[in-house]
């Protein structure tokens, strides 16, 4: 019998083929497959297709030059075919980075383009455009001694009381060379994600119990040119719905598959129960400042 690798992240229990390190190991009722076979290159029945992806009402498949073909066969198949010369850890790098997110999304989660930093039992998620600042945070907080549930994207359900929980995912951050640097680590020291990349594996120590935390705020970061300081402004009703559902991975997938309105329903419903906050920051503000600044506005929050 063929050994079977069984890991837990982002709310769903996975058993691969193949180890995936970068994720919790954890033996349960397999909610999500992963297996290595031949993938035919044309989906059946597209609703959607591009240079990259082919969408149908059934499947997603995504296809990356040189590492591998992708099927995620709703709700729960995920079929890799690696190409020739292609290495493991680039096979696993849009397994994780763009395959389990849709998983999250295709089972109900709401898959949010943030990072998310436990303080004081709570979750405090912090997404926001590309380049924003969600990672060096991430670090920052980290080095203060925070742990950190996810990077880049958070899963977010809710539990029986319709409380929204935010659920612990990767044991990495993927950071720019010049993040690490302005913390002091050496970036060489660290694996790159990709060869051809200066972005690199910042390896987590997690809390491998904690698999959920009830969501206390979602703050949205953006650059500012004209802001001299940090500047939070609240948002509410439509406007902070429209940014959660700006925020969320593959938001074109939603409307493709035709759950746009399904989609916004939890968006509305997350935004009833955290607040939303847009935080504007001075674009040359030090990394360190910056941390220092959120970590005592995530603390007051907390504290209210």
């Amino acid at each position: 019998m063929e050994q079977k690798f069984s890991y837990y992240t982002n709310g769903l229990q996975i058993n691969s083929d193949f180890e995936i390190p970068e994720l919790t190991k954890r033996i349960g009722e397999e909610q999500i497959s992963v297996h290595v076979s031949d993938i035919e290159k044309e989906l059946p029945n597209t609703l959607h297709k591009d240079k990259f992806q082919q969408i149908s009402i059934t499947n997603y498949q995504l296809e990356i030059e040189n590492v591998a073909r992708y099927r995620f066969t709703f709700p729960n198949k995920i079929v890799i075919q690696p190409f020739t010369n292609s290495t493991m850890q680039d096979v696993r790098l849009y397994l994780l980075a763009s395959i389990i997110p849709v998983a999250v999304l295709v089972n109900n989660f709401i898959p949010l383009h943030s990072c998310c930093i436990q303080v004081n039992g709570k979750a405090i998620l912090v997404g926001g455009v590309s380049g924003a600042g969600k990672s060096t945070l991430a670090l920052g907080m980290y080095k203060k001694g925070y742990e950190i549930l996810n990077d880049d994207i958070s899963t977010i359900g809710f539990d029986n009381l319709g409380n929204p929980r935010a659920f612990s995912g990767f044991k990495q951050i993927k950071l720019w060379e010049e993040s690490l640097s302005k913390y002091g680590f050496d970036p060489l020291t660290f694996n790159r994600v990709k060869d051809d990349m200066s972005k690199f594996r910042f390896p987590l120590k997690m809390d491998l119990s904690v698999e959920s935390l009830p969501i206390k705020a979602i703050y949205l970061f953006q650059h500012d040119d004209k802001e001299k300081e940090v500047l939070l402004t609240p948002l509410k009703g439509i406007h902070s719905v429209t940014e959660l559902t700006r925020n969320t991975f593959r938001v074109e997938l939603i409307n493709i598959l035709q759950q746009k309105m399904l989609h916004f329903e939890r968006c509305a419903k997350l935004a009833q129960k955290v607040r939303v906050i847009r935080v504007s920051r001075p674009t040359k503000m030090e990394p360190s400042e910056f941390a220092d600044f959120m970590e005592n506005t995530f603390l007051q929050e907390c504290n209210s």
